[in-house]
């Protein structure tokens, strides 16, 4: 739609949406595939205020439907492309890292490098609350692209610190983007129980940056 109809409207564009959704697979946890879900895009973004503003406004939203707790975790997807350029990995190579960041089995990298696996140890041992480990982020030394991403990532985190500071956030660098497209910050908030509430983050198209967000009205309704 921002591509096409809305393609002469000014920038950033705000859009929000509410529709009904099919998911290819259910899950254990919800047998049914059909969900409702609720969302929020800026289009054609330049800088790093926007993610303070979609972080307010889903903590908001989660306010007026009285989650008195929830937590945001912070991530870097675009961390796992980034080590795959430093280390030259083919194909296969990236997707044995990809699925063993994702499970945290990071003895198994060995089997790619023992650089790659000593990088990964590091971003490792970077999760954790948001006040304790960002000075540990910032104390190590990556290769050129990984550290491109770590600046951007940290740049990120101290602007939200700042504006967020009584949020309980948690950073998790080596979580993996299962839908694929997120190529800056990503986040989830999770209730108490640490059931998934809202995700989104930054994304590309038709070369605009972007942020957005989404959830599942069943979700938050349980």
């Amino acid at each position: 739609i921002s591509c096409g109809a809305l393609k002469d409207q000014k920038r950033p564009l705000k859009l929000c949406y509410f529709g009904q959704i099919l998911k290819v697979k259910n899950s254990n946890i919800n047998i049914s595939r059909e969900f409702t879900q609720i969302g929020g895009e800026l289009i054609g973004v330049t800088n790093t205020e926007c993610e303070i503003d979609m972080l307010k406004l889903i903590s908001e939203i989660l306010t007026l439907f009285e989650f008195s707790k929830f937590t945001i975790t912070l991530s870097m997807p675009s961390l796992v492309k980034s080590i795959s350029n430093d280390f030259n990995l083919n194909t296969q190579q990236s997707f044995f890292l990809e699925k063993n960041l994702q499970n945290k089995n990071l003895r198994e990298l060995k089997k790619i490098s023992d650089d790659v696996l000593q990088v990964s140890e590091k971003l490792l041992k970077s999760i954790g609350s948001l006040d304790n480990t960002l000075l540990k982020i910032k104390s190590h030394h990556f290769p050129s692209n990984i550290q491109c991403e770590i600046n951007k990532f940290i740049l990120s985190l101290e602007n939200i610190k700042k504006n967020m500071p009584n949020s309980h956030i948690i950073i998790d660098p080596i979580e993996v983007d299962s839908f694929g497209y997120h190529n800056g910050i990503m986040f989830k908030f999770y209730s108490s129980k640490m059931r998934e509430l809202f995700s989104g983050g930054r994304y590309n198209i038709n070369e605009e940056n972007c942020i957005g967000f989404s959830s599942l009205v069943e979700n938050l309704i349980k």
